[in-house]
């Protein structure tokens, strides 16, 4: 993997980057972030403390962030006008899902997705083998990170935190 032209994170993935004052790698590692509708709506329902940094990061990098919505977005949009505290719990994972099997990537495109949930490691081998994706964990985010010598150290950068680390490729023959 090389420099990705779409990098695809979930909330729970742009979290503990901020928590782990990481954040600023994404741009390094990818040349564009696309934030699914849902994951940005999941942000912005969860405590200020948490989710504001974030948010803030993710306000000042302009255009190296696009927001794509999904029909899932769009339902959920309609869906509070009348029931205006109804959250699914798995609603941007969902979003990731559905963007990633209605996604037209270009035939050169390479897609990283950022998650630590099994579910999307298996949506994006649904893909099939011509499809230029790779699934990675935090800790797989951070390990690449070190090897391309943006940080000193992935290890001492998760510290306590015990993250499974996955990896799932999906690479043109």
């Amino acid at each position: 993997m090389n420099h990705p032209d779409l990098l695809l994170p979930d909330a729970g993935s742009l979290l503990l980057l901020s928590e782990l004052g990481q954040l600023a790698l994404l741009p390094l590692i990818g040349r564009q972030l696309v934030l699914v509708d849902l994951v940005r709506m999941d942000l912005m329902r969860r405590s200020p403390e948490l989710a504001d940094p974030v948010l803030g990061w993710l306000k000042a990098q302009g255009e190296r962030v696009r927001v794509d919505t999904t029909s899932s977005g769009e339902m959920l949009r309609r869906l509070w006008t009348y029931e205006p505290e109804y959250w699914p719990s798995d609603s941007g994972l969902t979003a990731i899902a559905e963007w990633l099997a209605n996604a037209a990537l270009e035939a050169d495109i390479e897609l990283l997705i950022l998650t630590d949930t099994p579910r999307l490691h298996e949506v994006a081998g649904l893909r099939g083998p011509d499809a230029d994706i790779d699934v990675i964990g935090i800790s797989g985010l951070l390990e690449l990170a070190e090897a391309r010598g943006l940080v000193t150290s992935a290890a001492a950068i998760l510290g306590g935190h015990a993250l499974r680390h996955q990896h799932t490729s999906r690479r043109r023959s």
